[in-house]
């Protein structure tokens, strides 16, 4: 089952994090969902550490109180790659929610920024904020698939989340529109009729009543493609598995999710591996 209960957002005081916070308070209005503020920084002093929680509290907590959303503000010590993921498992939080880049205050991790680290190896879905993207009430998700298991995680998240929002989900299949004129033998089959009944499946499996979900199957570059569906009909946000068949099958561990984390004008939520589908 996808519970939307804790949002884990990071706020690093950057413009890019505030972002962050924008969406984060937005979207927890919006699902009841409680905002748990994090910050981390290697000052090991407590009038330090004090300021900073109070800067917190002012920059997120008070702000979403003020919406209705039940929020609080934590500052830690220590590296945020490690912080963010012992807090998403010790809150049991159910989403994470930062900014594409900013000044975590310790050695920037691996691949360049926090958001690289989380998408990686957070056990639960990771929102990267780049702009605000569509309106949350009666938003438009958008959804990579493929047919494989993982991109029908994504797909049964996003529809839960367009439940709770009065929205809908866009699923996009696509493939390489050279992929029929690469020598294959006679048996092969063409990309396109082997992947749209596979996502046609994927469409089917996911049962969440009253939201509507349609299917596009096309030839595009990955990346390019998700960021025209998204664009052109103003989504709310780009969901994504984190690894799949096909096209999507190195998201994270190949440049395809960088380009889209990248290069994307809205937030990107990449759902874990491990999930499952209720």
């Amino acid at each position: 089952m996808t519970d939307f209960k804790i949002a884990l957002v990071g706020d690093d005081g950057s413009e890019k994090a505030a972002l962050a916070v924008a969406w984060a308070h937005e979207l927890a209005a919006r699902t009841d969902l409680e905002l748990r503020a994090l910050r981390v920084t290697d000052q090991d002093d407590v009038a330090e550490r004090r300021a900073l929680t109070s800067e917190l509290e002012a920059r997120v907590c008070e702000p979403a109180r003020l919406r209705g959303v039940h929020a609080s503000a934590d500052v830690a010590l220590g590296d945020p790659r490690d912080v963010f993921l012992e807090r998403i498992t010790d809150q049991q939080a159910d989403l994470v929610v930062v900014g594409d880049t900013g000044r975590w205050g310790v050695i920037r991790p691996p691949l360049g920024s926090l958001a690289a680290h989380l998408v990686h190896h957070s056990p639960q879905p990771v929102a990267v904020v780049a702009g605000a993207g569509g309106p949350l009430d009666g938003a438009r998700l958008v959804v990579g698939v493929d047919g494989s298991d993982d991109s029908r995680a994504a797909l049964a998240w996003a529809a839960a989340l367009a439940a709770r929002l009065g929205g809908s989900v866009e699923a996009v299949a696509l493939y390489d529109p050279l992929a029929d004129s690469y020598p294959h033998g006679p048996a092969a089959s063409s990309w396109h009729t082997t992947l749209e009944p596979m996502a046609r499946a994927a469409v089917s499996s996911v049962e969440e009543p009253g939201v509507p979900i349609d299917l596009q199957v096309f030839g595009a570059q990955r990346v390019e493609g998700l960021l025209e569906v998204g664009t052109d009909g103003d989504a709310a946000a780009i969901v994504v598995g984190a690894r799949g068949r096909g096209g999507f099958r190195r998201l994270l561990v190949g440049g395809t999710a960088l380009q889209l984390l990248h290069h994307a004008d809205r937030p990107v939520v990449v759902v874990p591996s491990h999930r499952q589908i209720a």
